[in-house]
Order: C-alpha cells, then sequence, then structure tokens
C-alpha cells in the first residue's frame, strides 16, 4: 500500500504518468479487492464454525453461549483492522455486507441452540416438582444477549471511528449529494483516485462516499441497524422463553381448575355450607401452590437482579417480558420479572374460571376464598390484583337479586360469562 500513500497529499500535483503508473501496479491487486466480501464472509464465517454453542448438558450449553460473544466480537474486530490494512479502508461497504452475513448466521445457530434447550428443559421437567435451575439457566442466556447486545454497539462505534479517521480526511468539506464544482478540491481527488485503485465500480466509490459524510453527520452505517434489530428481536424472544421456563409451573398448577369437582358441591366434608361465611373456608391446594410459587420467585431473582448487570437492562430494553408495557426499564429488575409472571398467572387464572361450566353457592364462597388468598399474596408483594381478577371477584361476591345492578358497571364479557356460572338469570 506504499505506492498509494504516495498519492496522499499530493492533489493534482500528482502527475497523469504517476496515476497510470499506480493504476497499473494496483490493477492485479484489485482483481481480488473487487472480491473483498467474498473473501470475508469466507474468513469470518470459518471462524464462526470454531466457535461451539452447544453441548448435551443445558448448563454447559449455557456457559457455551456466554463465551461465544468475546469470541465474536474479538473476530469481527479483527475484520476491521484487516479492511484497513489490506484496503486501505476503501472496502468498508464489502466488510459491512459481510458483517451482516456473519452476525445473522451467528443468530440463526443461537435461535437453534435455544430450540434445543427448550426441548430439553420440557423433556426434564417432572409435574409437581420445582426446580429453578432452568430458570436460571434461562437468566444467564438473558445476560449473554445483553452482553452482545453492548459489545456490538462497541462495534459499530470502532468502525465508525475507524472509518472516520481512515477516510474522513480524505474528503472533509466535499458533499457528493452536490454537484461537483468545475475545480475540485484536491481532497477530493484524492479519495476518488485512491478508492479507484481498489474499488472498480464508480458507484460504490460514490456509495462509500456517501457513507463517510453520514457518519460524519453522527448516522450509523444501516448494516449495523439491521444488525441490533435482529439482536433485538433475538433478545425478545429469550425473554420469552425465560418466561416460559418460569411460568410453566404455574400453568401447571391452574391447568384443569375449571373442571374441578368442588364447583358443584353442595357441601364440605358433608356440611351444608351455602350459609356459612366464606372465611370459615380454607383455599385449595392448588392455589396456595400458586401463593408459595410466587413468593419463592424474588429469593431466585436475586442473584441476577441485585447485582449491577448492566447486561440485564440492555437485555431487556431491546425485549420485552409478557404482560407488561413499561416503556422505561424500572430501576429493580426483580420487580418487573415479578409483575411479569403475576399478570400471567391471573390471566390464566381468570381464564380457567371463566370456563367452570357451573357453580353450586358453594362452590362460589370456595372460589371467592380462593380468589381472596391470591390477592393477599399479591398485596404482600407488593402487587395488585389485575382490573379482571378485581371484576369476577366483585361479581362473584354479588347478591343475585342485585346481580344486575352491580354487573351494569362492570365488561359485559365478564358479567354475563359468571351469571350463566352462577346459573343467575338477568
Amino acid at each position: 500500500m506504499q505506492l498509494c500513500t504516495i498519492v496522499t497529499g499530493a492533489g493534482l500535483n500528482c502527475t497523469k504518468n504517476l496515476q497510470d503508473l499506480l493504476k497499473a501496479v494496483y490493477s492485479p491487486y484489485q482483481n481480488y479487492t473487487n472480491k473483498y466480501r467474498i473473501f470475508e464472509e469466507v474468513a469470518l464465517t470459518k471462524h464462526l464454525d470454531s466457535i461451539r454453542l452447544d453441548h448435551e448438558e443445558v448448563i454447559d450449553t449455557v456457559q457455551l453461549l456466554s463465551e461465544s460473544v468475546p469470541k465474536l466480537l474479538s473476530a469481527a474486530d479483527t475484520a476491521n483492522e484487516r479492511c484497513q490494512k489490506l484496503t486501505n479502508g476503501f472496502c468498508y461497504l464489502d466488510l459491512m455486507d459481510a458483517y451482516k452475513t456473519y452476525f445473522l448466521s451467528y443468530t440463526r445457530e443461537f435461535r437453534r441452540v435455544l430450540i434445543n434447550i427448550r426441548e430439553k428443559c420440557r423433556a426434564g421437567a417432572q409435574a409437581d416438582t420445582e426446580d429453578w435451575s432452568d430458570f436460571q439457566n434461562a437468566l444467564r442466556i438473558v445476560q449473554t444477549c445483553g452482553n452482545l447486545l453492548m459489545q456490538t454497539e462497541d462495534l459499530d462505534a470502532l468502525v465508525d471511528s475507524s472509518i472516520l479517521q481512515t477516510l474522513g480526511h480524505l474528503i472533509t468539506g466535499h458533499s457528493p449529494t452536490k454537484e461537483a464544482e468545475s475545480a475540485i478540491s484536491s481532497a477530493c481527488h484524492s479519495f476518488q483516485f485512491q478508492a479507484s485503485l481498489f474499488v472498480s465500480s464508480q458507484i460504490s466509490i460514490e456509495n462509500l462516499e456517501n457513507m463517510v459524510h453520514k457518519l460524519g453527520e453522527g448516522e450509523s452505517p444501516p448494516v449495523f441497524a439491521d444488525i441490533r434489530a435482529d439482536l433485538s428481536k433475538l433478545s425478545g424472544e429469550v425473554h420469552k422463553f425465560a418466561f416460559e421456563i418460569v411460568f410453566g409451573q404455574l400453568k401447571s398448577y391452574l391447568g384443569g381448575v375449571s373442571h374441578m369437582e368442588i364447583w358443584t358441591s353442595q357441601s364440605a366434608g358433608g356440611a351444608m355450607t351455602s350459609d356459612l361465611p366464606t372465611f370459615s373456608l380454607s383455599p385449595q391446594e392448588y392455589i396456595t401452590k400458586v401463593g408459595q410459587y410466587l413468593m419463592t420467585l424474588p429469593q431466585h431473582l436475586d442473584p441476577f437482579t441485585l447485582q449491577d448487570s448492566p447486561a440485564l437492562v440492555v437485555a431487556l430494553k431491546h425485549g420485552r417480558l409478557p404482560y407488561t408495557n413499561h416503556q422505561e426499564v424500572p430501576e429493580h429488575l426483580a420487580d418487573l420479572w415479578l409483575e411479569s409472571v403475576a399478570m400471567g398467572t391471573m390471566h390464566t387464572y381468570c381464564e380457567e374460571i371463566l370456563k367452570i361450566p357451573k357453580l353450586s353457592p358453594h362452590g362460589c364462597k370456595q372460589l371467592i376464598t380462593d380468589i381472596d388468598y391470591l390477592c393477599n399474596v399479591l398485596e404482600d408483594l407488593g402487587l395488585k390484583a389485575s382490573p379482571n381478577l378485581g371484576h369476577i371477584h366483585t361479581l362473584l361476591q354479588a347478591n343475585p337479586d342485585h346481580y344486575a345492578d352491580t354487573a351494569e358497571l362492570l365488561p359485559q364479557r365478564l358479567s354475563h360469562t359468571v351469571a350463566t356460572i352462577r346459573d343467575i338469570h338477568t
């Protein structure tokens, strides 16, 4: 590249003969630089193939995913340096395309591994047994996504800086969007000529020049926007996976609630209970299991959320937990996780309640007792009952003779369904 360096600063003083000489010297090399994207893709793909992502054991797979991020970004950093050394930065557009292929190939493999982990977790799950190791592994994968997003942002900044340092000074003050003046500045002449030694397409040279100008104005290359969008989507998928892991046990506790025989029972233990107050009843086992599980959740979140973990925050900014609508990530991530799981629990519980065919007076009192218990647990956790659960609770407590008055102020779907379940004709 030393001959090309002679041109830098020579500007219009560079004679036609010297230009012809340089073009002749670089002509054989240009045959390779014209295929720079292909060569970079091959090099990066070969490195990606050497990064192991999965293992027979889930915990080892999670560790491999974590270790893959610095390996992935190290090769990307090396590619940036290679582009400067081999092409003086004039093949950065090709490198951008190679980056996109590289990162999308990695996330495709990441998703494949995530599917395998999900299947292993399902296969290893045991009914009515609380095993928190899968959830802890899922949270570690969330952290890995956060690290991936953070280090990709660093790579974006590094590449932007490298491009501006390598090429920016050659076109300072020149705008390719304006019609060229009759007297072209020596800086512009130098850029166009030097670029032509490495890139044969004039359109590609103009696109490169446009990109450098936009970088100078603070715009990031669109390729990195595409990569970030894919990583954000991946973060959302990982959050959904982690939620499914922690929510799976709760879902099993609530599954089949609508078909329990207690709802049509006229008594408890042989005693008529239609006239007994609800405080004489005890919450059933299914709902106490739900409550105990929710009360246990914070201690399993603490090891991840109490430590200073920017990666978890970044991952959550780009992903989203089900049943939450926060625009900003709260100070305590554990609170958001708890809210998400609790809201999912209440949503599932409400859907199960609305599928109950019939409720006897005793069954109705028992259901009120169960809901009261869950509401008390939520209050202990600093949470409130969801609107739908609150509405159902109100409708179950309503006197049949005044049900229509109560139902008038509540959503029709709920009021009509609960009326049917309670066999109340309005």
